[in-house]
This record gives C-alpha cells, sequence and structure tokens, in this order.
C-alpha cells in the first residue's frame, strides 16, 4: 500500500499543477473578455448546483470509507446516484424562476437549468472513479480531470469572443463534463451485477447521510457569503468576491481537496494502526502545508500586481479581497486537513459540531456586518471564523494521534517569513513594472521559499528521491 500512496500522492501533485495551471491561464482570459457580472451569476448558479453535489459527496464518502463487498457497494452507487441527479434536475428546473426572482436576475433563472444538467453526467461517473479511489489508482484517476480542464477553456473561450456572456462558461463546463465521463468509463468499465444487502444499504446510506450533513454544514460556510453578496450587494461585487475567492483557493481545490482524495483511503485502511496511522497523516499535513503556504506568502503582498497585470484594470477592485480571502483560503486548508482524518477513522460527530456553531455564529453576523462594512467586513468575518476552527481542530487532532506539529510547521513557517520579507523588498525598489517581472519575481520567490526549506531539512531532497526511485522500481 504505501507504494501505491507515494504514486498515487506525485500523480496527484502533477495532476494538480496542471488543472490549477490551466484553470488559471483560462480564467485569466475570459475575465479579460467577460465582465465580473457574468462570473457573479455564475457563482449563484453553482451555489444551488452544489447543493446537490454535496448530497452525492456524501455517498460517495460513505462508499469509500466502508469495508463491505465492493460489487455491492458500486450497485448501491450506480442506482442511487444518477436517480437523485434526476429529482435535482427536476427541483432545479421548477425553481429556477423564484430564485432568478429572488436575486434580480433574469441571467440566473436562464443559467440554472443549463448547469443542472451537469449533475447527471457526473452521476454516471460514480462507480469508475470510486473504483479508482478505493484501489488507490489516482494516476489513471487524473487523466479524465485533466481532460475536462483542458476542454473547459477550448469550448469556454471561442463562446466568450463570439458574445455568449455566462453561457460560455456553461457550455465549456458540460462539454469537459462529458468527455470527462467518457474517459473514465475506458479507464475503469465496470459491468453491474445488481447485487444488493439490505444490510450494507443501510449502513451505507446510514453513513451516506451523516457524511452529506457535515458535507452541507461545510457547502453553507463556504457559499452562504455568495448567497448573500449576490442579495444584498449585487452580482458585479460577487463577481470581484467570486474571482477574488477561486483565486484564494487554488491551494483548497487544487492541493488540498485533491490530496484528500489520496489520503481518505489511506487513511481509511490504517484504522486500527495507531503508529501507521499517525505516520500516514504526517506525511499529508506536511505536503499540504508544504506546497500551500508559499502561495499565500506570495499573493499577500503582489495581490495589487497579480490582479492588474493578469486580471487588467477593471478587476483592481479585487485587490482587498484578494489579500483577505488567501489567509481564509490557508486556514480552510488546516482544517480540510483535519476533516478528512476525522472522515476516515468514522468519527464527524465533531465536526458536524463545530460547523454548526460556526454556521450559527455567521448567520446571525454575515447581513448585519455585510450592510455596515460591505463585501471587506464580510470577509474578515469569514477568515477570522476559520481560523478559529482550524486552530481548535489541529489541537484536538494533535492529542489524538500525538503530533509534534511545531516540527511539521516550523521549517515551512520560517521559509515563508523570509519569502515575504524578499518580495516585498522588490516590490519596493520598483522591480515590478511589467507582467514579465512579475512572473520572474514569484518564480524567485517560491525557489527561495523551497531553498530556505532544504536548508532547515537537508534530508529532504533524499526523501523525494526515495520516494521517486520507489515508483520507478
Amino acid at each position: 500500500m504505501k507504494k501505491r500512496i507515494v504514486r498515487s500522492t506525485l500523480a496527484i501533485v502533477f495532476s494538480s499543477g496542471i488543472s490549477r495551471f490551466v484553470s488559471f491561464i483560462s480564467y485569466i482570459i475570459l475575465a479579460r473578455i467577460l465582465f465580473p457580472s457574468d462570473f457573479g451569476v455564475m457563482a449563484l448558479a453553482w451555489l444551488f448546483v452544489n447543493i446537490f453535489t454535496t448530497l452525492f459527496q456524501g455517498f460517495r464518502t460513505s462508499i469509500i470509507q466502508s469495508n463491505e463487498d465492493k460489487s455491492v457497494l458500486f450497485t448501491i452507487i450506480f442506482i442511487l446516484e444518477p436517480f437523485l441527479a434526476g429529482i435535482s434536475i427536476i427541483i432545479i428546473y421548477f425553481t429556477a424562476v423564484p430564485i432568478g426572482t429572488f436575486f434580480n436576475s433574469t441571467l440566473l433563472t436562464k443559467v440554472l437549468p443549463l448547469l443542472s444538467l451537469v449533475l447527471l453526467i457526473t452521476s454516471f461517473d460514480a462507480v469508475p472513479s470510486l473504483k479508482l479511489e478505493k484501489e488507490l489508482l489516482f494516476e489513471k484517476r487524473i487523466i479524465p480531470s485533466i481532460i475536462r480542464e483542458i476542454l473547459f477553456p477550448l469550448v469556454a473561450i471561442p463562446l466568450a469572443l463570439l458574445g455568449y456572456g455566462v453561457l460560455s462558461l456553461v457550455y465549456g463546463i458540460l462539454v469537459g463534463s462529458i468527455a470527462s465521463l467518457i474517459c473514465v468509463w475506458i479507464l475503469a468499465p465496470w459491468i453491474p451485477k445488481l447485487r444488493l444487502s439490505k444490510q450494507i444499504v443501510k449502513k451505507v446510506t446510514n453513513k451516506g447521510a451523516q457524511y452529506a450533513l457535515v458535507g452541507y454544514l461545510l457547502f453553507l460556510l463556504i457559499n452562504v457569503d455568495k448567497g448573500i453578496i449576490g442579495k444584498f450587494v449585487g452580482s458585479e461585487v460577487l463577481g470581484f468576491y467570486s474571482i477574488a475567492f477561486l483565486l484564494a483557493n487554488i491551494p483548497v481545490e487544487g492541493i488540498a481537496e485533491v490530496m484528500g482524495k489520496v489520503s481518505l483511503p489511506a487513511l481509511s485502511q490504517s484504522q486500527g494502526d495507531e503508529n501507521n496511522l499517525r505516520t500516514i497523516y504526517e506525511r499529508f499535513l506536511q505536503l499540504i502545508i508544504l506546497f500551500t503556504l508559499p502561495f499565500v506568502v506570495l499573493v499577500i503582498p503582489l495581490a495589487w500586481e497579480i490582479t492588474f497585470y493578469f486580471y487588467t484594470e477593471k478587476w483592481l477592485p479585487m485587490v482587498r479581497l484578494l489579500q483577505i480571502l488567501s489567509i481564509y483560503g490557508i486556514f480552510r486548508v488546516i482544517s480540510i486537513s483535519c476533516r478528512d482524518l476525522l472522515h476516515a477513522i468514522g468519527r464527524p460527530e465533531l465536526l458536524i459540531k463545530l460547523n454548526l456553531v460556526q454556521l450559527v455564529i455567521l448567520v446571525v453576523l454575515s447581513i448585519p456586518v455585510t450592510l455596515n462594512y460591505g463585501v471587506i467586513g464580510l470577509s474578515i468575518l469569514w477568515t477570522l471564523t476559520i481560523s478559529v476552527l482550524a486552530i481548535y481542530l489541529s489541537y484536538y487532532v494533535k492529542k489524538l494521534l500525538k503530533l509534534d506539529l511545531i516540527s511539521i510547521y516550523r521549517p515551512c513557517i520560517v521559509a515563508a517569513i523570509g519569502t515575504m520579507i524578499l518580495v516585498i523588498f522588490l516590490k519596493e525598489l520598483g522591480f515590478i513594472n511589467s507582467i514579465f517581472s512579475l512572473i520572474f519575481v514569484i518564480s524567485l520567490g517560491a525557489f527561495v521559499n523551497g531553498l530556505i526549506i532544504v536548508l532547515q531539512k537537508p534530508d529532504l531532497p533524499r526523501q523525494y528521491k526515495t520516494f521517486l526511485n520507489t515508483i520507478w522500481k
């Protein structure tokens, strides 16, 4: 299993880098063509579509965590998810008009039913995706994801240039999802055997409901802000917020969430073996922090330059949002690593309680904060709550696994401080005056960050060389 974990981790990191790079470039080009309000409408549409996606993910997590007969588990999800997807599409179709009216957006009414089709498309990839994930074959699982990311801009950018507006984003997503579906079935074919067990069905659905509840709490914690902004501030401001959130959360979506797909089955298989569980979790936590913290360190001092040179002057109102939300992103990374551990060992109850408390606080404070302090105040509120949650969960996991978190965090924090000092120094000298000098400073900062870490941990290159040698053999 160790070889699979190593191979899967490196495959995840590689694919994540490609996918995030393609996505980053795609959205830069699209942001130059489209208007902030287009991205605001898209953010609202995803808000309602993801309500149902979260339910599906709860059942998928239950399947991964379960050690029951795989053929029975796959049959359950093969029947259940498309059925739920069909119901979801019908619900969205009949509620699109009142939703659009509530947010004062006729365009949202048109976008919602089209975007909801992605639920049906992705519901059919459940079995082959789970098959690859349970067997830790992520080097194959990454191929459909890369294909989806590449096809999206190939469809969306030409349509945007032709004047399709926000619909260009929708069509790009649908085409990419269909191609990904075809690819994953080719890589992991499966013939339904229609084997069912009442006991297993009950167990999976009960666990799935628990994980879905945690997922919904997290969903609300991540997305309620978008609904509040869309209602009380408007789609244009939501567009600034959604792009800033997307950029600031690249470490979350591109690294933490993706690597979590490897850690979840690996941690699940280590239940009952405390030493192995601690070792695997330490490895993933260190890798996640190692790859995500430099991003935040570079974004905070360079937010204005990144916005101006990459997204053009019309996006400058999102600079402060980008800085605040990048801090939000790193605390979210930490909380996600704790969440994956608790899911893997079958202890989601703590997450439910903590997220309920956090949600109540945010629901009570978000609207008055937004009305009085605008979207900046809301961003600060969100960042403060996620930071408290991440610190508490880290302390809980530290006690649970007897971790030495200081030894994990210290090299990365020292490197982050050194990198930020260097970047600010170059910025104050006026070195950054074009997109090319900006790219050079970002690259230099990433290199220096890695160098400082290696100086503190000289054995790190040897460890990675061992990883690569293991895969090569």
